[in-house]
This record gives C-alpha cells, sequence and structure tokens, in this order.
C-alpha cells in the first residue's frame, strides 16, 4: 500500500492525523457530506489568527469561503486562492463607525499557528446526486480547509500514477465542490510521484526533486521514467513519494509554495491554473536570500551582484521570473523595492510584460524620458524596459537618476554582450543598484564578462534535467540523403529544352 507510507511520512513532519470516517457530520466536523470545510475547526482557526472577531463576524467569513459563487469552476478556484493568500474582507463597526477589516486564513509567517491535518478516506457527496459518494485517498487540510489532494495507486498491482491522475479527474467531475479549494494535486504509484494544479493534462505534472535544495539528492533510476533517490548528506535512499512529502510538504515549504508559486492566468476567455516546478521554487528562494544580502549588505559593484539563473530553453524562466518578483517585492527590509526588467528586443519585452500583466504594479516604459522619470519617481513596483533605453550618444554621458540601494535590475538573456555598456550606463544612473541576469545559454559558452556583471550561478537547470523530468521533449534528427533517378537521356532531353 502506497497510503500508509505517506500518512506516516507525514506524522513525522508534525501533522495531525485522522481517519476521513471520523470526519463526519454526526462527529461535529461539518453539516453534511456534501460540505467540505470542516466548519468546527475553520472557526475555531479564524477566531484564533484574529482574536478581534466575535463569532457571528467568523460565521460570516466561513459562509465567504465555504459559498463561493460564481458559474466557472476555475474561477471560484482563483476567488478562494486569493481569498487563502489575502485574507477576507469584513465590514466591522468600531466607535459606532463601519470599516473594512481583512481577516487572514492562514498565517504564513508562523506555520505553528495553524493546524495541519492529514485525512484519508474522506468522504464527500456528489454535488447534483443524493446518495453517492466520493472517497479522496489522502487530503491535507490547513484550518479545516482542504488544500492538497493525493490519489495513490498500487505499482504492484500493474497501475500507474497516471491512473491516479486520471482518478483525479473523475471525482473532479463528480464533486467539484470539493476540488475548488485544493491547490496541489497528487498523483503517485509509490515509484513514480508526480504533482500538478487542477487544471494541468498529465504532461503538466511534475517530478519534485529536491529536499532542502534542488542539489542534495543523487538520482537512480529503477524503470521507464521511474526513480529512487539518495540523500546525499545522510546516504538514504528515498522514493519519489518521500522526496515530494520531505521536500514540498515540510510545513514551511508548503505555505510559501502556497503563497507565491501558484498563479491563476488568463488565456483569453479562459482560466489556466499554473504550479511551480521545483528548479522554480529552489532557484527563487536562493535568488531573494541573495538579494537580501546584495542590496542590504552590499557596498561595492561587486557586493551587489546577485548572480545568474541558467536555466535551460523552454523551463519556464519567464515564470521564474514572475515568480520571483512576487516574492521579493514582499521582503519587509527591502522597504518596496524597485524592480527594473531590462531585454534587448521589443518582443522579448512585450512576451515578459504579458507574463506580469496580472500583476498590479507593472509599468512598462515607452521612451527614454518616460523609463528616466519612473526610476527617479516610482516609489516601488515593476518597471519594464528594453536595453535600447540606456543608450546614449558618444559624447554625452548618462545621467545620474537616483542612489536609492532597493532597485534591482534583472536582465533576461543576460549573456548578450550589449549587456555590458548598460552595466557601465546604470553604474553611473544608479550606482547602488544591485544586478541578477537570466539565461537560457550555458555561460561558458557564451560572453564571459556576464559573472562580471551579474556574479555567479545563483541555479542551474541543464537541458539533460529537463528532458528526464519530461519538461522539454527531445528532438531526434536523422540525416538521409535524397535518392535521385536520373538517367543520361533524360538529363540530355531537359538541357536541350532549356537552351
Amino acid at each position: 500500500m502506497v497510503e500508509q507510507p505517506a500518512i506516516n511520512w507525514l506524522k513525522e513532519l508534525g501533522y495531525s492525523y485522522i481517519n476521513g470516517y471520523e470526519l463526519s457530520p454526526d462527529n461535529n466536523e461539518r453539516d453534511s457530506y456534501r460540505d467540505v470545510l470542516l466548519k468546527k475547526r475553520f472557526l475555531e482557526a479564524v477566531r484564533r489568527l484574529n482574536p478581534w472577531l466575535n463569532q457571528s463576524q467568523a460565521e460570516e467569513i466561513y459562509k465567504k469561503v465555504s459559498e463561493i459563487e460564481h458559474p466557472d469552476f476555475v474561477m471560484k478556484s482563483k476567488i478562494f486562492y486569493d481569498m487563502l493568500t489575502n485574507g477576507v474582507k469584513i465590514t466591522v463597526k468600531e466607535n459606532h463607525e463601519e470599516r473594512t477589516r481583512i481577516a487572514k486564513l492562514v498565517d504564513f509567517e508562523n506555520p505553528a499557528n495553524n493546524e495541519f491535518l492529514a485525512a484519508n478516506q474522506f468522504t464527500v457527496e456528489y454535488q447534483y446526486q443524493k446518495g453517492l459518494t466520493r472517497r479522496p485517498d489522502l487530503v491535507i487540510f490547513i484550518n479545516g480547509m482542504p488544500i492538497v489532494a493525493f490519489e495513490f495507486k498500487s505499482f504492484s498491482a500493474d497501475e500507474i500514477a497516471k491512473d491516479a491522475y486520471y482518478d483525479h479527474k473523475t471525482k473532479m467531475n463528480d464533486i467539484p465542490q470539493f476540488y475548488v479549494y485544493p491547490q496541489i494535486l497528487v498523483a503517485t504509484d509509490g515509484l513514480e510521484t508526480k504533482y500538478g494544479a487542477k487544471t494541468s493534462g498529465w504532461e503538466k505534472y511534475f517530478i519534485w526533486e529536491g529536499i532542502d535544495d534542488d542539489e542534495d539528492l543523487e538520482v537512480i533510476e529503477v524503470g521507464e521514467k521511474q526513480y529512487a533517490y539518495i540523500h546525499k548528506p545522510t546516504g538514504r535512499r528515498m522514493t519519489s513519494l518521500e522526496v515530494l512529502l520531505k521536500g514540498l510538504f515540510k510545513k514551511e515549504c508548503l505555505l510559501d509554495f502556497l503563497q507565491d508559486f501558484i498563479l491563476y492566468e488568463s488565456l483569453g476567455e479562459s482560466l489556466e491554473n499554473k504550479i511551480a516546478m521545483f528548479h522554480q521554487f529552489y532557484t527563487v528562494r536562493k535568488a531573494v536570500e541573495r538579494t537580501k544580502k546584495a542590496v542590504l549588505e552590499g557596498k561595492t559593484p561587486e557586493e551587489r551582484r546577485i548572480g545568474v539563473v541558467w536555466h535551460t530553453q523552454g523551463t519556464g524562466k519567464s515564470l521564474t521570473m514572475m515568480f520571483y518578483a512576487k516574492k521579493v517585492l514582499k521582503v519587509k527590509e527591502l522597504e518596496n523595492p524597485l524592480l527594473l526588467f531590462i531585454t534587448d528586443r521589443n518582443n522579448l519585452d512585450e512576451q515578459l510584460y504579458s507574463v506580469f500583466s496580472s500583476i498590479p504594479i507593472v509599468k512598462q516604459a515607452n521612451s527614454i524620458k518616460d523609463l528616466q522619470k519612473t526610476i527617479q519617481t516610482a516609489a516601488g513596483g515593476i518597471v519594464f524596459a528594453t536595453i535600447q533605453k540606456f543608450g546614449k550618444k558618444k559624447t554625452e554621458e548618462y545621467p545620474f537618476l537616483t542612489d536609492r540601494k532597493n532597485i534591482i535590475v534583472i536582465a533576461d538573456e543576460a549573456h548578450r554582450s550589449q549587456y555590458k555598456e548598460l552595466a557601465q550606463n546604470l553604474r553611473h544612473a544608479i550606482p547602488n543598484a544591485s544586478f541578477m541576469g537570466f539565461t537560457a545559454t550555458p555561460i561558458e559558452l557564451a560572453d564571459r564578462s556576464t559573472t562580471l556583471v551579474f556574479g555567479d550561478h545563483i541555479s542551474i537547470y541543464s537541458m539533460s534535467k529537463a528532458k528526464r523530468h519530461g519538461v522539454v521533449v527531445p528532438i531526434n534528427y536523422e540525416a538521409r540523403l535524397a535518392h535521385l533517378h536520373l538517367t543520361n537521356e533524360f538529363i540530355d532531353e531537359e538541357f536541350e529544352e532549356i537552351s
């Protein structure tokens, strides 16, 4: 069985455990089997995290979270995700005046203030058919809200992880009121383990490969697309399921992932739910720590080099940049930093800007003067500009703009030689800025001055890793010669005709 080891590992991580059959209306956990929030636990958590709430106000928040009204399933999930990460607005009366306050559902800064509960075989009644039920194999509840759902298959029974993925899809149709809430879905047969978002196809379910970072495991192939791992610091052999649980599901990591590494993106009239891959998660966490060190402690240009992220083409570089921006803007010590994203072509600028367009504090500089004014006046946020807007005539010197320390310059395709001049101009315009680069090209094969401008590697995600993880698809090329069958008689006739 795969289920019991998963429960045991979650217990090791400090999760409480309860048999799902006990989470019943008879035990006062919820009003009916059609309800999926654990009402009693939810109300206790909300009042604990927001001591200013009375019972009636806590009930109002429960109603808002449990009765999300929207015809679109994915939009309902996004509405919940916004409440989960940003809190729930509620009108309260204080000193005879009404005001809006925000009640938080989760304490992201202090994991110990939250209840983490694992429950197996959680019974949920069909949304549209009374008396029929489904049971997700394992659910992680945080403060009474189902945040992660697992489906298990037994490899010994000739079932595979992809079958577990299809179980999610089937149950999503039967009990959609449950699947509104989980932000991470896991499918495993014990040997192959993948996680994804609710709109993800199987090709967008990902492997997790890391415990404390993305370099602490040695990979052993045990079958086709199936791997075991050796944890380098301890020498322990681990399955893919144990790696996922002990890497992503440490309480602090899970809260971090939920807060900053999930995205709902508009695609025309539809909405797509995206989720970070493990290399994006670890890269961003390392990059944020390096950014804090560069901005807060850097006294020379060398000390203000954050580093370079080299992630091979097609592995989500733009999303990594967005996850980084989303997270670094929240760092209180940086005091509302200004992130300056630089590209060397207009089409790259437009492409990157479109990825970030869901963030309200994003601006695209339209001209050199507009860029310079923005750098001088913007309190913080994100600005996009092409490298050409930092150009100057040979007889001119690029103007000084500000001596702020919390400006972070992020260059896309940072290996390109144009960034040498950029660095010179920016060192004069914003002398206390910190520099970071992203590239899909191995730096050792590109311009070696890249590290002089941006620093050494923060993270490397190579093509070989991306292929093994199924993130990119290998292209096989077979050279062939075309066989021509031309007789001398035919050639003579054609020659006569054209001459």
